[in-house]
């Protein structure tokens, strides 16, 4: 079950009433509500009509918004006996940015 609200408190407060009401019931053999720890996270609103005039298409922004932040890995470099992946993304200041 994933639990989502505004703030962090707020979701582990939901989670452990949750897990008490949930290990009452008969059927249930156990039951944990994951801590959660706080992370960072962006919300990426796609403006279509602005894309579309640029002929992007939402799946086109999100994977550039994705692999830019993210990272992707582009190709491997070859060391034998192994392979070692080459991963590209946007520098740590403009990431910081966002």
């Amino acid at each position: 079950m994933k639990i989502q609200g505004p703030t962090l408190d707020g979701i582990q407060q939901v989670a452990a009433q949750l897990q008490q009401v949930l290990t009452s019931l008969p059927d249930v053999r156990s039951i944990f509500a994951e801590r959660v720890s706080q992370g960072f996270y962006i919300n990426v609103e796609v403006n279509r009509a602005e894309a579309a005039r640029y002929g992007f298409t939402v799946a086109d922004v999100q994977q550039v918004v994705t692999s830019g932040i993210g990272g992707e890995m582009v190709t491997e470099k070859h060391r034998r006996p192994r392979a070692y992946p080459v991963n590209v993304r946007y520098s740590r200041d403009f990431r910081d940015k966002c």
